[in-house]
Parts: C-alpha cells; structure tokens; sequence
C-alpha cells in the first residue's frame, strides 16, 4: 500500500493508483530483463533451433508410461490388500456400537461415523463464518468439498 499511498493519508485517489500501477508495472519489466531470464531464453531458442535441425534427441515415453501402469497397478492391489485387512474388524466395531446404542448399523455408518470425521472441519467453518463475510464463507465451503 505504501506504493499507492503515497502522501500517507490512509487514502487512495486516482493519480496515486495510476502512479503505484505504472510503478508496479516498470519493475515488473526490469525483472523480467534480468540475466537469468535472458539464458533462460537463449537455451530455449537453442533448443528450438536443434528441434528444427532433428539434432535433438527423443525421448522416451514408452518407458515412463509402463512405469506409471506398473505403479498404478501396485497401488491398486495395496489398496485392495490394506482394505481386505481393515475392513472386517471396523464393521464388527460399527455392528457392536450399533447394537449397543440401539440404532440401525446402516445410520451409524453412515450418518453417525462421517458426521464425527468432519465434526472438527464443521466447527471451523461456523466459527470463520460467524466472523467473516458470507462471500469467504462460500469460499471456504467450496474449498471444503
């Protein structure tokens, strides 16, 4: 804001704004004139040039796409192994606590069990929405799901 303001009345006109724009605006294009930028640009070119000429080498993709279905694959039946482990003993606790506390299996999982599980996400968002605007409050929401 120092920028804009800049007889320090806490206050923005239009002469200050276009004056901190075009100031913003003239250092943006001093950095990108830097000479890192410039090499950046020149092995760009360089490599342009060599894609022109057929002097690059090609890459292979074939190779990282095997990796990729390989890895995809594992991760799938780990998936599947850690599901078949934990999925047993996790019911028999959501069928005891049913029967326990006398509501249908089916309603405590799922209605009691995802309630809990995002008990602390929806705390958060009514205690940001009780003190700030209803535009971040959808934001946020939007950001939540």
């Amino acid at each position: 804001m120092k920028d804009f303001d800049q007889n320090d009345e806490h206050l923005i006109d239009e002469n200050e704004f276009l004056c901190g724009v075009t100031y913003w605006l003239h250092n943006a294009k001093q950095t990108t004139e830097e000479h890192h930028d410039k090499v950046m640009w020149g092995e760009f070119d360089k490599f342009l040039d060599e894609v022109e000429k057929g002097n690059h080498r090609r890459f292979n993709h074939s190779l990282v796409l095997k990796w990729d279905i390989c890895k995809s694959v594992l991760q799938v039946i780990l998936g599947i192994a850690i599901l078949t482990l934990c999925a047993d003993p996790i019911m028999d606790n959501i069928i005891r606590l049913a029967s326990a506390i006398g509501v249908p299996s089916f309603f405590l999982s799922f209605v009691i069990v995802p309630l809990a599980i995002n008990v602390c996400t929806a705390i958060t968002a009514v205690t940001l929405l009780s003190s700030a605007n209803q535009q971040s409050g959808t934001t946020f929401f939007f950001d939540i799901f």
